[in-house]
């Protein structure tokens, strides 16, 4: 009641009131410091992981997958995060008490809202999720944006409790706060540009000690991960925070160059990037490597907990609901006189030309990949068989070192390696192995293309990578038409990559 404009309370009492509420200095610690203190308190380019205190176990479970750990690590001991001690405080605070206390909350609460949009762990879901909670409370501060007072300039606080000097924590110019996301907030992406509403997973984005805005505009490079062709590997070692078993920085340009990503569904590239920067790795082996990736049947529930209903769905469709366990399993399906039903066989071919979506390794393919960039694009490729080879070309083709690494490199760590790849899950018959290439003819005909338009990339370099699909898809390798028309995958950009091409 002492914030309120009417009752007996004194002027004093009502100032401690107001400072209470609001972090100013006169109240307890855990008053003191409060939201805006410990955001402020942090580097402005943090990276930020929370725990929602009404949904501790869900988000340690995220945290612990975030930092490269098991989702389900705390399965079971859902105990030891139950709070005994469930705080009665709305239950006695009449109705103006607590609209008082949220109005003068306002401010933090902005703040508590703006921890939870920046946090990498925390869908869009789970931050919809805590806003639909803090309205049931405080209706109005949840849903508005500014406060009728602007956001406590605490300049002083953070100068005499977190250390901060007059020079880290002011611009010299302007002499306006720098500290804090909450002075700074971080500009949309290119992919959060494209899809508003939606926020850019955490692995898309470069480590924060890559100075990316300083990058010259005719260097700026898009990095276009292809999956299962060593992109991680790659990904990784130039910086993006990918599933890095290493964090070993390789050296040169390229991974200051490289400064957006392009992996599956996530386009968060500017489309007059300079570069766009490939990694490949033969057709048929991609292929076999994204069929034992995406395949989950070793541990369907546990696989439902991690990625959800929807990707469950989209694999059941192939591995359940068919009987295809290995890639041979596939080419025998289509082979004549099979017993396999005709959804399956129409499934079996879909998945290897990428027209239906039952993982995202074998759906988001070349063709997709290289139709959902600008057509006048500036291509450069890495190939997976000659990866130190191209990585110096790359490297020499953005102005640095032509042998940036050399022969005894051991910053190339490999990250993300499929651990469902032993020979008899690679295992194909001479007859699987001609039913499969000649279905994956238009994707062979996109890889040999991306090689084509690879500025990086001799006449003898490309004709080098042919030879190598010749060993396994003569036919294909040869051909520049193929028996399938190429798929049209307009409804597939239009909803995955954001526009018709």
């Amino acid at each position: 009641m002492g914030l309120s404009t009417s009752g007996s309370t004194n002027a004093t009492c009502k100032d401690l009131a107001v400072a209470s509420v609001e972090g100013a200095k006169g109240s307890g610690l855990d008053l003191y410091f409060n939201y805006q203190y410990y955001l402020e308190g942090i580097p402005f380019n943090s990276d930020i992981i929370a725990i929602r205190s009404e949904h501790a176990f869900e988000d340690w479970s995220s945290i612990e997958s975030s930092i490269g750990g098991r989702k389900d690590v705390l399965r079971g001991m859902e105990a030891l995060l139950n709070d005994d001690e469930k705080d009665e405080l709305w239950t006695t605070v009449d109705e103006q008490s607590r609209e008082l206390l949220c109005r003068h909350l306002c401010n933090e609460i902005q703040v508590y809202k703006k921890i939870l949009s920046v946090s990498v762990n925390l869908n869009q879901k789970l931050v919809q999720e805590s806003l639909e909670e803090l309205e049931e409370s405080c209706p109005v501060e949840a849903t508005v944006s500014l406060c009728d007072s602007p956001l406590p300039d605490i300049t002083q606080k953070l100068y005499e409790s977190r250390g901060y000097s007059r020079d880290q924590t002011l611009d010299r110019h302007t002499n306006e706060i720098v500290v804090g996301r909450s002075m700074h907030p971080s500009p949309p992406s290119p992919f959060e540009m494209l899809w508003p509403g939606l926020k850019l997973p955490h692995y898309m984005s470069k480590d924060r000690h890559y100075d990316i805005e300083s990058v010259p505009a005719d260097k700026k490079a898009c990095f276009v991960h292809v999956g299962k062709t060593a992109g991680s590997t790659v990904g990784c070692s130039i910086g993006f925070n990918l599933h890095c078993s290493s964090k070993v920085q390789a050296p040169g340009l390229f991974p200051q160059y490289a400064t957006n990503m392009f992996h599956s569904q996530m386009y968060d590239c500017d489309d007059d990037s300079a570069f766009f920067i490939f990694v490949v790795r033969h057709p048929l082996d991609r292929w076999i490597s994204a069929f034992n990736y995406d395949n989950p049947s070793k541990d369907w529930e546990g696989y439902r907990r991690e990625f959800g209903e929807k990707h469950f769905n989209f694999r059941h469709k192939l591995y359940a609901e068919c009987p295809f366990k290995t890639v041979n399993d596939i080419g025998e399906a289509m082979s004549e006189g099979s017993n396999v039903t005709d959804v399956c066989k129409k499934r079996a071919a879909a998945s290897i030309d990428g027209t239906e979506h039952f993982g995202c390794h074998h759906y988001f393919n070349y063709q997709f990949h290289l139709e959902a960039i600008p057509k006048n694009a500036t291509i450069m490729t890495l190939r997976t068989e000659h990866l130190r080879e191209d990585w110096n070309s790359v490297e020499y083709n953005l102005g640095g070192e032509k042998e940036v690494l050399g022969e005894d490199n051991k910053v190339i760590a490999h990250n993300n390696v499929n651990q469902a790849s032993g020979n008899n899950l690679k295992y194909l018959s001479d007859k699987s192995r001609m039913l499969i290439c000649a279905k994956l003819c238009n994707e062979i005909q996109n890889y040999k293309k991306i090689l084509r338009l690879s500025v990086n990339l001799s006449e003898e370099q490309i004709q080098e990578s042919i030879d190598e699909v010749m060993h396994s898809c003569p036919i294909e390798a040869l051909a520049t038409t193929c028996h399938d028309p190429m798929p049209n995958i307009t409804q597939k950009l239009l909803e995955s990559r954001g526009y018709m091409n």
